[in-house]
């Protein structure tokens, strides 16, 4: 799409009750694209400059202020593209339901689910890459989640332990959960869905590969945020149960992973698994921890690191992960896919530490219970070092 055709589309998508933003290849750099409400000024301004897309391969570099030391700077890597797509940011109760099941036995989910949540029948569909599908709806007052729990799948045929198993998923997506501190205030954690445009970019050459498209379309364009179908919690989860039901009567298997993808407030859930000795992107942990220490990572930069098996047996794209340093200065991997923040091991027997030393006083010395949670956690940390005790 031309300039004109972006900036058109985001204004009637704005005019149609929503909050659209501009992207390159599914990614929006758009500084305050969190926070910020698009008016047809910001807009206007928005749709003509250049996204930096941080990759490390690409070839050119900016200076980003540091955050915290005066006069300096860190340097980024990365490509330089102009919009290429309109997303839309999930929030004033849109929702979104993402089939990503690039498989022929989509069709079969898609109608098992529309059997039985009907509601869905008048719901946009937005066509992505092969047989993949996303349903725009609305959350309605009890369905207040950032991102529902699901599970990663293989067809029969493939091997669920493989690390270069392809993953298919069904996942939900809301604008709600908790409150979180986030860049110095309490707010709702957000995401945004490309719908209009490019679905895939050369970026060195900004051609266009790939290109959404809306079934009959009937996309938000046409169907106003308040006539889009209105679901309650109950709706979302049976959807997730409908699939899974239907993936597993097909012989499909759910692929392991350390944590449950998903969380109802959209925090991370924390995995204590990095341990020295485990090559990370070509680094250990100690120098990780070099690193946080030295600025290196973290500080609201987003380091992304390559494939990293052992980290998401599920898929051999790590393009959702990066680098980051926890408020206690520690460094973690965030996987964004698996809603996950993968910690150093140690400090997992710390907190338990801590937690008992706490618990014991409360107890006031008194022999209890307290005492036995105590040794359950020492056996509990013994039994993942790979000691008996």
């Amino acid at each position: 799409m031309i300039v004109e055709e972006l900036l058109d589309t985001a204004r009637r998508l704005r005019g149609n009750g929503f909050t659209p933003l501009f992207a390159v290849d599914k990614q929006c750099a758009a500084y305050g694209w969190a926070v910020d409400q698009p008016t047809d000024e910001w807009l206007a301004t928005a749709v003509r400059k250049r996204q930096f897309i941080v990759d490390k391969d690409g070839p050119r570099t900016r200076k980003r202020k540091h955050p915290t030391k005066r006069g300096e700077f860190v340097i980024e890597n990365g490509w330089q593209c102009r919009p290429q797509a309109v997303a839309l940011r999930l929030d004033n109760g849109l929702a979104v339901i993402d089939l990503d099941v690039d498989h022929p036995i989509k069709e079969t989910l898609a109608r098992r689910v529309l059997e039985k949540v009907p509601a869905l029948r008048d719901a946009p569909v937005r066509m992505g890459s092969g047989l993949k599908e996303a349903w725009f709806c609305r959350a309605g007052p009890d369905a207040d989640f950032y991102r529902l729990p699901n599970k990663p799948w293989c067809p029969p045929e493939s091997d669920p332990h493989a690390e270069t198993v392809k993953a298919h998923q069904i996942e939900v997506f809301g604008g709600g959960g908790e409150l979180a501190m986030r860049s110095g205030g309490f707010r709702r954690p957000k995401k945004y869905f490309a719908a209009f445009g490019a679905h895939t970019v050369e970026k060195s050459t900004e051609t266009v590969l790939r290109s959404y498209s809306w079934v009959e379309d009937y996309s938000p364009l046409i169907l106003p945020l308040d006539r889009h179908p209105v679901l309650s919690m109950a709706d979302f989860r049976t959807v997730l149960e409908t699939a899974e039901a239907t993936l597993k009567e097909h012989g499909w298997q759910a692929i392991p992973r350390s944590s449950g993808g998903g969380s109802l407030s959209g925090r991370m859930t924390p995995v204590y698994d990095l341990v020295e000795g485990m090559n990370i992107d070509g680094r250990t942990l100690s120098e990780l921890y070099r690193m946080a220490e030295s600025g290196a990572i973290g500080r609201g930069m987003r380091t992304p690191i390559s494939p990293v098996p052992w980290l998401r047996p599920s898929s051999s794209s790590g393009a959702s992960c990066c680098l980051t340093v926890t408020a206690g200065g520690a460094p973690a991997i965030v996987d964004w896919q698996e809603n996950t923040m993968h910690l150093p091991a140690a400090l997992r027997t710390g907190i338990d530490e801590l937690i008992t030393k706490k618990l014991l006083k409360l107890s006031r010395g008194r022999v209890s219970d307290l005492d036995i949670i105590s040794q359950e956690w020492q056996r509990r940390d013994a039994a993942k070092a790979g000691r008996r005790k």
